[in-house]
């Protein structure tokens, strides 16, 4: 996933490719959109046919995208050896727009994502490549201004995994993180903990964990999370609070459970939001409440989000901020027709 903000306009992120619909298997009510299930060499040769030039320009991107994902795995063949079929790697792009109303004027801010779930068995087959904006310690807090991230996974055993890779800054900055976690359900409510040690060649040994919990009743969402990141060499805790209260008829995540379903995942919904956090345990630094509201705009991948909500920061003597947050989501995960 890749992430600016800011200044930097980027592309709006997650991972995804034009939706095919199949019932969710947690909650029925539920739609989930999820990418192609052919390989590249089957979806690049079939004869396709679009009604709209929007729909013809992502298919030129999305099947551009797959043919040279393709022709790189299979740099990496032996010439004695078959080729495993290569699957689909679904990305997103995404851009937010936020207007603020401050002291008589208007302050504007942008952030872009880029998500892609890379899918290259025949370079390596156990392990699993990313590339993502994720916070490294996978707060809210920080994903504003956290930069992009590439690397390696593996998981030696159930429930833990290894990530090691770079942050593309200047001069680029190594990192190495083991992550444990797993969800628990009662009924219709979730338990999900999850803890972090990493280690940075800028900042570095530092922990985080987090709290999740949520409640999926048909297609109605609660969900209360906590994080929190703390960092050895300067000794700060920081910590994100969130609550959401969401009806969603879709989400647009294929490859985690509702329960891991981030907010932005959230395809065809009306909600809620409420969101804090501080760069120490003395106390929160702001304050946001919104009312969001996201649905299909073009031939089930491209979304539009709309977000009235309100800000309250420390620095600004905590005055109201009213403003407006306005994005798109483009998902490439399959065809247009």
């Amino acid at each position: 996933m890749i992430r600016w903000s800011q200044s930097i306009l980027g592309c709006i992120a997650l991972v995804g490719f034009t939706p095919q619909l199949f019932a969710a298997e947690v909650t029925p009510a539920i739609i989930e959109i999820r990418p192609s299930m052919l390989a590249i060499e089957r979806l690049v040769d079939e004869p396709i046919e679009t009604t709209s030039s929007l729909d013809a320009w992502h298919n030129r991107m999305f099947l551009g995208v797959q043919r040279r994902l393709l022709s790189f795995d299979h740099r990496f063949l032996d010439p004695s050896d078959e080729a495993v079929p290569v699957p689909v790697s679904p990305f997103r792009l995404g851009v937010d727009l936020t207007a603020f109303h401050r002291d008589e004027s208007v302050d504007l801010e942008t952030a872009a994502d880029f998500d892609i779930s890379l899918n290259l068995p025949n370079l390596e087959q156990s392990l699993d490549l990313f590339i993502t904006t994720d916070a490294l310690s996978e707060s809210t807090l920080e994903q504003a201004t956290e930069s992009l991230r590439a690397g390696l996974r593996y998981d030696p055993v159930r429930l833990l995994n290894i990530e090691v890779g770079a942050k593309l800054a200047a001069p680029p900055v190594g990192f190495i993180a083991l992550r444990t976690g797993r969800a628990f359900s009662s009924g219709a409510w979730r338990l999900e903990p999850f803890l972090k040690v990493f280690a940075e060649t800028d900042e570095g040994f530092g922990l985080a964990g987090s709290v999740l919990i949520d409640r999926w009743r048909q297609r109605h969402l609660l969900r209360s999370s906590l994080s929190v990141r703390w960092l050895d060499q300067t000794g700060v805790t920081g910590w994100s609070y969130q609550f959401v209260s969401a009806h969603a008829k879709a989400v647009i995540s294929p490859d985690r459970q509702l329960s891991q379903v981030r907010n932005r995942d959230l395809g065809d919904a009306a909600g809620f939001r409420l969101e804090a956090g501080g760069r120490s345990a003395n106390g929160a630094d702001f304050y946001e409440a919104g009312f969001f509201w996201k649905k299909p705009l073009h031939g089930r991948w491209l979304f539009l989000n709309i977000e009235p909500l309100v800000r309250f920061d420390r620095e600004r003597q905590w005055s109201a901020d009213p403003g407006l947050r306005i994005g798109l989501d483009a998902l490439f995960w399959d065809v247009a027709r």
